[in-house]
C-alpha cells in the first residue's frame, strides 16, 4: 500500500467526511453497516463510501462522507456496536478536499491489489482531486521503479564489460594461441549475454519482492498505529472512569455526612416529642384523678344532704 502525505486533523467533531480504520471486520460488514442516530430514531444517510480490506488481518480501511454531520464519537460507537475493534477515526483540514482526496487515493490503491467496495457518488470535486493525485502517485511509482530497474542493469553490464576487457588483455599476452583466444572470448560474449538476461528477470523479480515488502511494512506500521489508538483511547476512557469514581466518592462522603446530622436532628426531636407525650400522658392521668376526686366529693356531699334531712325530719315528728 502506497504511503501518502494526508496532513490529517484528527478531533472530536462534528463532520461529514471520516476516514475510518478499525479491525474484526470482513466486506459483508461494509453492505450492512449503519450509523444509527441516538434521537428520533432512524439513521444517517450514507452520501459516498469506499472500503478496502485485508483478509488475513481482518482489517478494514473505509473512506465515508455522510449526507448530515455525524459526531465522531457517534461513528466510533456504531463501529463498535456491529462488531468492529480497534476503531481509529479521522476528520479533514477544511483545504478544499485536499487532504480527503488524499485519504481517498490511499484506498484507492489498496483497492487495486486486494479488491474493494463502493457505494454511492462521489462528489465531482473530490473526484477530480483524487484522480490527480492518484496519476500522480503511480507515475511517482513507475519512474521510481523504472529507475531501480536501469541502475541494477547498468551496474550488471558494467561488471560484463569488466570481465570482457580483463579476459582480451589475458589473451594478448599469449600471442601463439590468439585464434584460441578469440575462440573463447566468443564464447564469453555469448555467455554474458545469456547472463545478463538472466540478471534482468532477476533484479524484476527482487523488485517485486521489494515492493510487497514495503507494502507488508506499512501495513505492520498502520496495525501498530490502529492498536497505538485503541489502547490510548482506553487509558483517556479509564481516566475519565476513576474521575468519576472520584467525584461520586466525595458526593457519597457528603450526602453520608448530611444524613448523619439529620439523623442526629431527627433523633433530638423524636427525644422532645417522646418527652411532650409523657408529660400530656401526666396530664391526663392527673385530670382522671381529679375528676375521680370531684365525683367522690359530689357523692359524699349528696350523702351529707340526704342524712341532715332525714335528721331534721325526725326532730319535727
Amino acid at each position: 500500500m502506497t504511503n501518502i502525505s494526508l496532513n490529517w486533523q484528527e478531533k472530536s467533531a462534528r463532520s461529514t467526511r471520516f476516514f475510518v480504520s478499525c479491525f474484526n471486520v470482513i466486506p459483508e460488514f461494509f453492505t450492512s453497516f449503519q450509523c444509527l442516530k441516538s434521537k428520533g430514531g432512524g439513521v444517517f444517510s450514507v452520501k459516498y463510501m469506499e472500503a478496502v480490506f485485508n483478509r488475513e488481518a481482518e482489517s478494514g480501511e473505509f473512506f465515508i462522507e455522510f449526507v448530515e454531520p455525524v459526531l465522531e464519537n457517534k461513528l466510533i460507537e456504531c463501529f463498535e456496536a456491529q462488531g468492529a475493534g480497534q476503531v481509529t477515526t479521522i476528520t479533514f483540514a477544511n483545504d478544499g478536499s485536499d487532504s480527503a482526496a488524499s485519504a481517498l487515493v490511499r484506498i484507492l490503491l489498496a483497492q487495486e491489489k486486494h479488491g474493494g467496495c463502493s457505494r454511492g457518488t462521489c462528489p465531482a470535486t473530490l473526484y477530480k482531486n483524487a484522480m490527480a493525485k492518484r496519476t500522480e502517485a503511480k507515475q511517482k511509482l513507475q519512474t521510481v521503479s523504472q529507475q531501480e530497474f536501469d541502475e541494477k542493469t547498468a551496474a550488471a553490464i558494467r561488471l560484463s564489460l569488466g570481465n570482457i576487457e580483463t579476459g582480451v588483455q589475458s589473451q594478448a599476452v599469449k600471442l601463439d594461441d590468439i585464434e584460441t583466444g578469440v575462440q573463447s572470448q566468443a564464447v564469453k560474449l555469448d555467455g554474458i549475454e545469456q547472463g545478463v538476461c538472466h540478471v534482468i528477470p532477476d533484479y524484476q523479480n527482487e523488485n517485486a519482492k521489494l515492493k510487497d515488502a514495503l507494502a507488508k511494512k506499512t501495513a505492520a506500521c498502520d496495525t501498530i498505529e490502529g492498536k497505538l489508538a485503541y489502547k490510548t483511547r482506553l487509558v483517556n476512557q479509564h481516566e475519565v472512569f476513576v474521575a468519576k469514581l472520584e467525584e461520586a466518592q466525595v458526593q457519597h462522603v457528603k450526602d453520608t455526612q448530611a444524613w448523619t446530622h439529620e439523623k442526629a436532628s431527627m433523633q433530638s426531636q423524636i427525644t422532645a416529642l417522646q418527652e411532650q407525650l409523657d408529660l400530656c400522658r401526666s396530664i391526663a392521668h392527673l385530670r382522671e384523678m381529679q375528676e375521680s376526686m370531684l365525683h367522690t366529693a359530689n357523692v359524699l356531699s349528696s350523702t351529707l344532704a340526704e342524712e341532715r334531712a332525714a335528721k331534721r325530719a325526725r326532730t319535727q315528728e
